[in-house]
């Protein structure tokens, strides 16, 4: 009886929704692109429906909904909504799946045609560019590595942008690999993931001189902090594939090759690689911002990011990288870049000057950028009740770093009043590990409020960005441009989120973090614990008029520094920052006021937790 109630319950809601739209079109990935788009009559593909808009509903007099059914809707090319794809006249556009069928749209390609290359390690033709993941029934597979340079010793001038320099190793056998410049050294510091690319390797007279790549290995290891840098593993040759699980992909004759777990068919395997970078791209202009358009109960998954393997990683914070003159980026839609600037990491869903723009319910899974990002001259978009997970960088990005954003020549530049709600955070950064949770940049009126963010290795949510060198008054000695008036950056609130086990690898960061001066912003409460090897909120270099009050923390017995931390180098941007009425409790302390704050600390509606929990 109940699978009949919720049959006719689901029925219910698409007549609903029928009445209220009065246009309604259908997308099957059995239709055809000839059809009329009706239900019996479905078209193949959302490009077919999105055009079908234009040339049929270009003045807009109801709302349209365009019904997703059932299976994968396979992308061969990024799907991209400019202004001419806006809902119009007040009227919204909405991309939903039909009640009750599960509806993916995938950037993945599918991998078959296995062949033993030999003992336990097989191969197939991949007809790609590259890729750096691969998925096998649906889990992660690991990128082939090994730790033989760890203990080498580095040499060569490091303060200079185009000096020879690398690592010494009596590990001769690398100078026979095959692909060595496309070899990748993973180094790690407190808080950062970079990735160095390999130039060659020459065999001298008592060792193997492993050359980098400049001027990348420069930006990476003149930065602060880099005293504690180490050298984790060695990563990308087939060389190097000698454990279950493992991958490599030679790019040039186009071979995958994998070694599966024990017991594994690898001819009946699922085993996918991401084809397409960015899945969806809503991209408007500053005169003709894209509005009115929602995603409603869709996956998105299996898109890809190429610039680690074509230009490194050299991380500043947060997934946000030092830009390098000359390198051959990609997704770099607003300006031309100047020396000093920084970009975030890209992402597979990525919004930029638009407005109005919701996700409701939505999956963001096995992803390798970030999953979703309400970039530059983003306002009133939303994200609610989402999940977030297996992604390489960032969970969600919002606003962005560069000098157009923390002073924009005009109020369209501006991210502001953008809500992300009701979300499920696990498991992102998971690849790249100095990623976060949520990365707001500069930004206005931005809302993080009721979501839970857990089983992270870096910071939970952290907002603000430049240290207060950008900001007015400055509160260092800047080694930019002195600005006379204030960044923007104001009005940011983090409210009645539940963060724990975050920070499980990475340290200097906290559940909650922020940087620079941030007017009327406030963290309240929040209920975080159980967060490892640093703080559980963190107001770091700059920041300054914030409130930190009514949150619940319980530190954990593995954390390694202060449960509220204020770290600035200003006493008056210190003090004009409040920090009162937070409760501190041991584990398993009762505490009446600390309970009801709690109760309303996390999500408050039904999301998916239970379909991704235990995928790490």
């Amino acid at each position: 009886m109940k699978v009949v109630y919720s049959f006719l319950l689901l029925l219910h809601l698409a007549w609903i929704d029928c009445i209220f739209a009065q246009y309604v079109y259908y997308v099957s990935p059995s239709g055809d692109d000839n059809n009329s788009g009706t239900i019996e009559k479905p078209f193949q593909t959302i490009f077919k429906a999105r055009d079908y808009l234009i040339e049929h509903h270009l003045v807009m007099d109801e709302n349209i909904i365009i019904y997703l059914r059932e299976g994968v809707h396979q992308l061969d090319r990024t799907f991209q909504l400019l202004y001419p794809n806006s809902g119009s006249n007040g009227y919204r556009i909405t991309y939903k799946a039909y009640p009750g069928e599960h509806v993916v749209i995938s950037g993945g390609q599918k991998v078959n045609g296995w062949e033993q290359y030999k003992k336990g390690i097989w191969k197939a033709k991949v007809d790609l560019p590259g890729f750096r993941q691969l998925y096998v029934n649906g889990r992660r597979a690991v990128r082939a590595r090994g730790n033989m340079l760890t203990g080498s010793r580095e040499f060569g001038q490091l303060s200079e942008a185009n000096a020879r320099v690398g690592f010494k190793t009596g590990y001769r056998d690398i100078a026979r690999w095959k692909n060595i410049s496309d070899v990748e050294l993973i180094l790690v510091m407190t808080w950062c993931h970079m990735i160095a690319k390999v130039d060659t390797a020459v065999t001298e007279e008592d060792s193997v001189a492993v050359i980098m790549k400049q001027p990348l290995y420069y930006f990476l290891v003149n930065k602060p902090g880099r005293t504690d840098r180490y050298l984790d593993h060695v990563e990308n040759a087939l060389e190097l594939l000698d454990e279950e699980n493992e991958w490599y992909f030679d790019k040039r004759e186009k071979y995958l090759y994998y070694k599966p777990l024990a017991g594994m068919d690898i001819n009946s395997a699922d085993i996918i690689v991401p084809a397409i970078e960015r899945l969806v791209s809503i991209k408007g202009t500053a005169n003709d911002p894209v509005s009115n358009i929602s995603f409603d109960r869709i996956w998105f998954m299996y898109g890809g990011w190429l610039q680690p393997s074509e230009i490194g990683h050299p991380e500043i914070q947060a997934n946000v990288t030092q830009f390098i003159h000359g390198y051959p980026y990609r997704h770099t839609e607003y300006y031309k870049f100047q020396q000093g600037d920084a970009m975030k990491s890209m992402a597979n869903v990525g919004i930029s000057f638009s407005r109005n723009i919701r996700f409701t319910n939505c999956m963001f899974m096995h992803l390798g950028g970030a999953g979703l990002d309400f970039g530059r001259g983003s306002q009133n978009c939303q994200a609610d009740g989402c999940v977030f997970t297996d992604i390489s960088a960032n969970g969600i990005n919002i606003g962005d770093v560069r000098h157009p954003d923390h002073h924009p020549p005009d109020s369209v530049f501006v991210t502001m009043n953008n809500t992300i709600s009701n979300c499920y955070i696990r498991n992102v950064a998971c690849e790249y590990q100095g990623g976060v949770g949520i990365f707001a940049g500069y930004t206005v009126n931005t809302i993080i409020r009721d979501n839970e963010i857990c089983m992270l290795p870096y910071t939970g949510i952290s907002v603000g960005w430049g240290w207060g060198e950008f900001d007015y008054p400055n509160y260092s000695k800047s080694q930019f441009v002195m600005y006379m008036s204030p960044a923007a950056s104001a009005g940011n609130r983090v409210l009645n989120n539940h963060i724990h086990h975050v920070m499980l690898i990475r340290q200097d960061g906290a559940g909650i973090y922020t940087l620079g001066q941030m007017p009327g912003s406030f963290i309240s409460g929040n209920y975080l614990h159980d967060n490892r090897k640093a703080h559980d909120i963190y107001l770091d270099e700059g920041t300054g008029y914030v409130s930190v009050t009514g949150n619940v923390i319980v530190p954990s017995k593995h954390g390694a520094g202060e449960v509220i931390k204020l770290h600035n180098l200003s006493d008056k941007l210190m003090k004009s920052c409040l920090v009162e009425g937070n409760l501190i409790l041991s584990p398993g302390e009762k505490n009446e006021k600390a309970i009801a704050i709690i109760r309303e600390a996390g999500i408050k509606q039904n999301v998916q937790k239970e379909t991704v929990q235990g995928l790490e």
